[in-house]
């Protein structure tokens, strides 16, 4: 019986690596004898060998890989991370050759699919895996092969150029960032580094989290704590004000109607029919009739065409701007 128990506990535990067979079905007992062609005795003798050895644990919905399922969510992570490296090590998974999917690694280690997608994603970062999910599935690196950008590495950067468009006027103070799945789009990397990014952005205070309202853009002015978020005809004047500055128009050129301008900016008509005016008194835009006294007697919160006014009658700000990026360094 010590010899059969010890040949059918090895067979058991190579299953086990392989997924061939999962922990829960070791509760099968009745099962495995059949299998094996042996008596139930010999079978328990063969899983209690397992768990002497510490590859299972006996928990209260029958038994999983060692460690025990209360453990900490990180060494939940460890474990699947270090399976994985096992199986590499050992030749089972050569270079080029397909890991196990989230799914297939939760279900054979008894974990949650998050966890083992955390440590698929961590054996990426650390070059060990390349690939990601879809048909082609993840894959051990092969040697040589450059391996790809850390998580950290990728939202050091995106960060960087959300700054940059930050300084540019892209997204002005008290505005609200684009959802984490656009710009995820934008910037082309998983929205889990997204996550990453607005952590490092809001640790250097350049953005404040705002719950469901979104992420804050701070003015740099401004002191800790402070919530100016602008309204959205505000967020259309500052928004428009840089499209006429970045010469999205020429001087001269006729602005859309107020309902094309509605839908290029996500906005109402009435928003952007009531904001208008505020541009045309800072001189930027001016009344398109022909007619000057009809355009005197028109009332301000009226849906007039405008048109873009040249530089020389611009605020001297706007001019200074215009200048530095018509004429670059």
């Amino acid at each position: 019986m010590t010899t059969t128990s010890a040949t059918i506990a090895t067979v058991l535990a190579q299953q086990l690596a392989d997924g061939a067979l999962t922990p829960h079905e070791l509760s099968r007992i009745d099962l495995l004898a059949r299998r094996f062609q042996v008596s139930p005795p010999v079978v328990r003798t063969a899983r209690k060998r397992l768990e002497d050895q510490g590859l299972v644990a006996r928990t209260p919905s029958g038994y999983s890989l060692s460690p025990a399922p209360d453990c900490p969510t990180a060494n939940k992570t460890d474990r699947v991370e270090q399976f994985i490296l096992t199986q590499i090590n050992e030749g089972r998974y050569k270079p080029g050759d397909l890991v196990p999917t989230g799914a297939e690694l939760a279900r054979r280690l008894d974990v949650s699919l998050s966890t083992a997608g955390d440590a698929l994603r961590r054996l990426k970062d650390h070059g060990v895996l390349h690939g990601g999910p879809g048909k082609a599935g993840t894959r051990v690196a092969g040697a040589g092969q450059k391996p790809p950008r850390t998580t950290a590495e990728r939202a050091s950067q995106v960060a960087a150029a959300i700054r940059k468009q930050i300084q540019d006027g892209k997204y002005p103070p008290g505005t609200l960032l684009p959802s984490n799945h656009k710009l995820a789009q934008e910037h082309q990397v998983p929205e889990h580094v997204i996550v990453h990014v607005i952590k490092v952005l809001a640790a250097d205070g350049v953005v404040e989290t705002l719950g469901s309202v979104g992420k804050l853009v701070r003015d740099p002015k401004g002191t800790t704590g402070d919530r100016q978020l602008l309204s959205k005809s505000e967020q259309f004047i500052a928004a428009l004000r840089d499209d006429i500055l970045n010469r999205t128009w020429s001087p001269g050129d006729l602005l859309p109607s107020s309902v094309k301008l509605a839908q290029r900016y996500g906005l109402g008509q009435t928003t952007v029919v009531k904001s208008l005016p505020k541009l045309r008194a800072e001189g930027l835009l001016e009344n398109a009739e022909t007619d000057t006294a009809a355009a005197d007697t028109r009332d301000a919160s009226s849906p007039g065409r405008y048109r873009i006014t040249a530089p020389d009658t611009w605020p001297d700000a706007a001019r200074t701007r215009d200048t530095r990026q018509q004429d670059p360094p």
